[in-house]
């Protein structure tokens, strides 16, 4: 083995991918967690045979660099419909990838979901180059058919407006979700950390409290290390490397329970005009995410949203009476997704000064892709470095 040593702050899906490369190029290293468990955000909690994600979540196998992982199969993901149920105007609509599924035909046919035109701009704007834009901008031929489908859906995964984000990552995600078949992990998303943990060197709840050149501090003590790489969440990085605090998106997931049986959809619901972003029967398509005879519903919100409203919310999509539903858990995340705005790049510098390195998503593009991609590319930074010396 390389006798370098190698420090990671953050043991989120970045960190830990970072380590990744590094022990299989042989160099040592060490991951500095402040919390108790991996993952950051990418977990799952059992409760009463259920299983919870942190916020709803999907993984898409379809991710280049999940695959470099080569763990990909061992995910063991159930992949969702590639469609979803627009609910607008007291009525609904099945739209999705025409080619996943002929019962999407007749929705993504109708007026409803929007114009031939304003669809066939759609694909044009696929064909084309991609501008450096907000997305709404980049949308404005697009009519209803942003307005009543895309941008609800993005809100889903953007977990803000779609309109003031950047056109190109936008489209970069986009690229993925008609490439990929998202879906839910065996055991729930948090198998994604562990699978990529295995064999590294991990100390949990040690809070890094100082970053200097080649040094932190880490729980009172100093720890001296050939290069670092600073993979913590947003904030925590950005106070270490003294930069301007990023503008963060935040989301509310409610995790319900009801007899199985009671839904049969399995497509994504999306609600128009709501102050719910989306509800999902996560148990019918991966079972084991409820306990046997009951069905597990995650429905999430950027804002708060009052008991009886969302109750009201929740009869108007699923055209029943949800008010005897059982809430399983309730999860409030402040710092949920980073803002991706016009004008930034798809990938922000990785090195900060000598022999520090930045990884995360909030340095890329907004999902496991980018925290991923950076962990990697950080890695490799370091291993050029190690090897020049």
């Amino acid at each position: 083995m390389n006798s370098a040593r190698v420090g990671i702050i953050g043991a989120g899906l970045a960190g830990l991918n970072a380590a990744h490369v590094l022990n299989r190029a042989g160099i040592d290293n060490e991951i500095y967690e402040a919390s108790d468990r991996i993952g950051g955000r990418i977990t799952s909690d059992l409760i009463d045979g259920y299983i919870c994600d942190r916020g709803f979540q999907v993984v898409n196998p379809a991710y280049s660099e999940l695959l470099e992982t080569g763990i990909a199969r061992d995910l063991g993901i159930r992949a969702l419909p590639k469609g979803a149920r627009i609910h607008l105007n007291g009525t609904s609509i099945l739209v999705g990838d025409p080619r996943s599924s002929l019962r999407y035909w007749s929705g993504d046919l109708s007026r409803r979901s929007g114009s031939l035109l304003e669809k066939l701009h759609f694909f044009q704007y696929l064909m084309a180059k991609t501008e450096d834009l907000t997305f709404s901008a980049a949308m404005n031929d697009c009519g209803g058919f942003f307005d009543d489908v895309l941008s609800p859906f993005l809100t889903g995964v953007f977990l803000t407006s779609p309109s003031e984000m950047s056109n190109q990552m936008a489209r970069e995600l986009i690229h993925w979700f008609i490439k990929g078949r998202p879906g839910l992990p065996r055991g729930g998303v948090k198998r994604l950390p562990e699978l990529l943990a295995d064999g590294a060197n991990i100390h949990l709840n040690a809070e890094v409290e100082l970053l200097t050149n080649r040094s932190i501090r880490v729980n009172g003590r100093s720890e001296e290390f050939d290069a670092i790489i600073v993979a913590a969440d947003p904030i925590s990085a950005c106070q270490l490397l003294d930069l301007p605090r990023p503008k963060t998106s935040g989301c509310i997931t409610w995790y319900h329970s009801c007899d199985a049986g009671t839904l049969s959809e399995k497509e994504i619901q999306i609600p128009t005009r709501s102050a719910i972003v989306n509800s999902v029967v996560l148990s019918n398509t991966a079972p084991e995410y409820a306990p046997s005879g009951k069905q597990l519903i995650a429905t999430t919100a950027l804002v708060e949203v009052p008991d009886g409203e969302l109750h009201s919310e929740l009869n108007r999509i699923w055209r029943q009476n949800t008010d005897k539903w059982e809430l399983v858990k309730r999860d409030d995340i402040t710092s949920a997704l980073p803002f991706h705005p016009p004008g930034q790049e798809l990938l922000q510098p990785i090195q900060f000064g000598s022999g520090v390195y930045v990884a995360g998503d909030w340095r890329s593009i907004p999902a496991q892709q980018g925290a991923l991609l950076t962990g990697r590319l950080a890695a490799q930074r370091v291993i050029g470095e190690l090897q020049v010396r």
